[in-house]
């Protein structure tokens, strides 16, 4: 979701500066219903459609025994584009990067492409959350940002990361992350269906705690996260006798083509499968669109999770939320640090101090929906200007 919120962003500010023109999205599932919630066209990019299907393979269309059609079609559109526009963290190193294999080598491969049309490329809301160690990521790294017309960063720590490696570029701006720039409005209608369809009863005099859980799937067994799902179901038991609270799990991810601890829904249920007071526990078991996602932390009293834009929808509603820290240094700590709200900050190997900064949390409410409320309001401002900066750099 947090991905489709970058994307909201993104084609808000384009349709906002012309509001005519044409978008082809490459992605790797195209869609008709995607289609009409974004206002674009997707199109088959260079990627196989399962992770079964992907293994031990070149791109798609790179291998011998390929069908080219996507690679024709990627062609076609490219070089009549007025700009490419690359998103997101395009140098993970969750999994290695080869020759026409992995995500930075994903992003070169369209960028030495708009380079034989000699197409402007930008990279936007480009996110490092740790320093870059491969060689050929390095290399990557270094061809898409010496050769972009403009790059714009989520964070300051991102920038710095390239600066440790001592690749340059003149148009470089640190504008704060694109989710914030999207634009949302409540429906409470919308609200309410949404929650008759997935048979959840929240009750009117209890708080709502709101709670996204992922497991970092690329690290860990099966059994560390079976025994931190069993902790987290504890804990969630002392917060209802303690606070008398319900809970509501909104999935932050549901893709369904990868591993299968990708889908926040099976952490989701695994948790709620340990929890004693099952009554006072909700999921969300469908797939919904970021604007429905988004819309639900509206009805949140706060809001608790380890995954970095499920707490920005928090934030982004005024909600007061708990972060649990991933394994990436750089990607929770800068998001925290640029609201003033590092406190809320939690580390997943000390799960138990998550009670304390519960209470802690319901007793300064106030004073943290008010920070919020300010450090959201300037940074949304600051991320709906990645747009526009790409495009006064680029064309």
């Amino acid at each position: 979701m947090g991905d489709d919120a970058m994307l909201l962003n993104l084609v808000q500010g384009l349709k906002a500066e012309y509001p005519d023109c044409s978008i082809d999205f490459l992605c790797r599932h195209p869609s008709k219903k995607y289609d009409e919630e974004f206002g674009f066209k997707s199109v088959k990019n260079l990627d196989h459609d399962s992770k079964e299907a992907a293994a031990g393979r070149l791109f798609l269309g790179m291998n011998s025994d390929d069908n080219p059609q996507n690679l024709i079609e990627i062609n076609e559109i490219i070089s009549n584009a007025d700009l490419l526009i690359i998103g997101g963290n395009s140098f993970m190193e969750i999994f290695k990067n080869e020759f026409l294999r992995g995500v930075s080598s994903y992003s070169s491969t369209l960028a030495i492409l708009a380079k034989f049309h000699n197409i402007p490329f930008a990279l936007y809301g480009l996110n490092i959350v740790s320093r870059l160690k491969d060689a050929t990521t390095i290399q990557h790294a270094k061809f898409l940002c010496e050769n972009a017309k403009s790059i714009t960063f989520r964070e300051e720590s991102g920038l710095n990361f390239l600066k440790e490696l001592e690749i340059k570029n003149k148009n470089m701006h640190i504008l704060g992350d694109p989710a914030y720039g999207m634009s949302v409005s409540i429906n409470k209608e919308k609200i309410s269906e949404i929650l008759k369809r997935n048979h959840i009863n929240l009750k009117s005099d209890r708080p709502i705690i709101g709670l996204a859980i992922r497991h970092e799937y690329w690290q860990g067994t099966d059994e560390d996260y079976i025994k931190f799902n069993v902790k987290f179901a504890s804990i969630i038991d002392q917060l209802i006798t303690l606070h008398n609270f319900q809970f509501l799990f909104i999935p932050n991810c549901t893709y369904t083509k990868g591993n299968k601890w990708q889908d926040d829904r099976l952490t989701h249920k695994s948790i709620f499968e340990q929890i004693k007071n099952k009554n006072s526990v909700y999921e969300i078991s469908e797939e919904l669109t970021v604007r429905e996602t988004y819309m639900l932390f509206s009805i949140l009293d706060i809001h608790i999770s380890n995954r970095r834009h499920s707490s920005i929808f928090a934030a982004m509603n005024n909600i007061p939320f708990i972060s649990i820290d991933s394994c990436f240094e750089g990607h929770m700590s800068p998001f925290l640090v640029d609201l003033g709200m590092e406190d809320q900050l939690i580390h997943h190997g000390n799960l138990d101090s998550l009670v304390k900064k519960v209470s802690e949390t319901v007793n300064n409410k106030k004073q943290i929906k008010k920070i919020l409320l300010s450090r959201v309001r300037e940074i949304k401002d600051l991320s709906q200007r990645h747009v526009p900066i790409i495009l006064k750099d680029s064309l």
